[in-house]
């Protein structure tokens, strides 16, 4: 039978929210033109699984997704209403909540579901849409049974927050459509608010997002990326907060003195997290749970800061956040050997995770966004381009200095050291030809370069011991053979 009958609503799990890299809208958006009498009213239900069995045989989350497709002639007969439910109750929605920009799963659901595709077609999504998000009632508690199709989890609703003010629903700007987002959004504010048990602000920041992206104008998908690039938590606290600010920013030092830019948030609720980690405990079986989802630290922060003693907080890989200065001139380089790397940094999904110690090789251990800590198999996650990821071991260990490994007499070489900064390391050149004599060679090291002319055939070693307040923290090496 085809792999979509197996994809299962997982046991225990009411709905979910999802992201990934920001993917282009499928040509498919075109809104119809033509009133379609719809013969299928109820949403699609996904088979149930409840031993997993089929979980455990996908490797990837694109896997996932494909063994959730919906057969095409039962979404063009589908009615808006119910189409709209059967995206709500996708079984990977709830991904979204393990990217640091959420705005970017919301597009990678999209763009793997045809279900959401053909959502994008209808013409009547938006006010199907608002109508459902305006009915909808949260099950904070994820063993409690789904009482009608309105019945969501926390994430979901959370997942229908970000997807309207994503940018994809042109038809949203209307003002129909503008008044009767406005009344939902006010009433889930108050609702959350008054709910503090459930809802922390990780949740509460969705709602005042919303607002904030309509107030702005225009919903468009600019416009929306362009509010959430300049850290929305930040904006929507100061607005209804007083007596305090919503995030502190910390300023991290790397292990060789460089500036890191983090930022602490407040916790999620037991509910939120209860909510979550049965989520991805249910739907990652082959990963590893190891401690609970918080909204207090990520991925780039656990890798890259906190596993090496660092304080808990949020870092982004953004410009502003200097991130890369972990692995730039610092304690880390790139390592051409997975076995060697201690730490992966994926280059095109935006995360960070570093080798677990105590598990067979080639495991890491991942915070997946405000999502749980996880052990995994380095292409095992909830992002796609997994397998697109860069290895950085320690400079304390041996490395290859860059230039010829082979040259002739009278030339001029230019060797080359990894870590390039002289305002804060000092560099000492050795050279030694096959006997162990410092003979046979003119040089002029300079910091980080040594410019050598080889004056007699040898094999010679070069060595470059690096330095940090003047201890030595690692060296680099190279033979060069020289030919008369």
């Amino acid at each position: 039978m085809k792999k979509f009958i197996y994809c299962a609503l997982l046991p225990f799990l009411l709905i979910s929210c999802s992201l990934n890299d920001q993917l282009p809208i499928s040509s498919n958006q075109e809104t119809k033109s033509t009133i379609v009498n719809y013969s299928i009213s109820q949403p699609y239900k996904y088979v149930k699984n409840p031993s997993l069995d089929i979980w455990k045989s996908y490797t990837s989350t694109e896997q996932m997704f494909d063994a959730c497709q919906v057969p095409s002639d039962t979404l063009t007969k589908m009615s808006t209403a119910a189409l709209v439910k059967t995206c709500i109750n996708h079984p990977l929605t709830f991904i979204f909540s393990a990217y640091n920009n959420e705005l970017k799963g919301i597009d990678f659901v999209i763009d793997n579901s045809n279900a959401f595709q053909e959502l994008l077609s209808r013409e009547d999504a938006v006010k199907e849409l608002i109508d459902f998000y305006s009915r909808a009632s949260v099950l904070s508690d994820t063993t409690t049974f789904k009482r009608d199709d309105y019945s969501i989890s926390i994430s979901s609703l959370n997942f229908i927050e970000l997807l309207l003010a994503s940018g994809y629903f042109t038809e949203i700007n209307k003002e129909e459509n503008v008044n009767a987002l406005n009344q939902a959004i006010w009433k889930w504010m108050e609702n959350k608010k008054s709910h503090p048990e459930i809802y922390s602000d990780y949740s509460i920041n969705k709602s005042i997002f919303l607002n904030m992206v309509l107030d702005n104008g225009k919903i468009s998908r600019d416009n929306s990326q362009t509010l959430y690039d300049s850290n929305y938590e930040f904006q929507a606290q100061q607005q209804t907060k007083s007596g305090g600010v919503f995030i502190n920013y910390v300023y991290l030092n790397t292990t060789y003195g460089q500036t890191v830019i983090g930022y602490t948030r407040t916790d999620m609720t037991e509910a939120e997290k209860t909510t979550f980690n049965a989520q991805y405990i249910s739907t990652y079986p082959n990963a590893t749970f190891i401690s609970s989802s918080t909204y207090t630290y990520n991925c780039h922060s656990y890798a890259w800061n906190i596993s090496d003693g660092g304080p808990n907080c949020w870092i982004n890989a953004d410009s502003s956040s200097y991130l890369f200065r972990y692995w730039t001139n610092d304690k880390y380089c790139l390592s051409p050997f997975q076995s060697m790397g201690t730490k992966i940094y994926y280059y095109n999904s935006d995360h960070s995770a570093v080798k677990a110690q105590i598990a067979p090789n080639y495991l890491y251990i991942s915070k997946w966004g405000a999502g749980p800590l996880m052990r995994h198999d380095p292409t095992y996650g909830p992002y796609s381009n997994m397998g697109q990821r860069n290895y950085y071991r320690s400079v304390g260990e041996p490395d290859i200095l860059s230039g010829n490994t082979i040259t002739t007499v009278g030339v001029s070489n230019v060797y080359e050291a990894s870590i390039k900064d002289p305002s804060r390391f000092s560099y000492e050149w050795i050279v030694e030809n096959a006997k162990g004599d410092p003979v046979w060679y003119s040089h002029s090291p300079n910091n980080y370069l040594d410019t050598i002319i080889f004056t007699r055939q040898s094999l010679f070693t070069i060595t470059c011991n690096i330095y940090y307040n003047n201890t030595l923290i690692g060296f680099q090496w190279l033979e060069v053979a020289v030919e008369q």
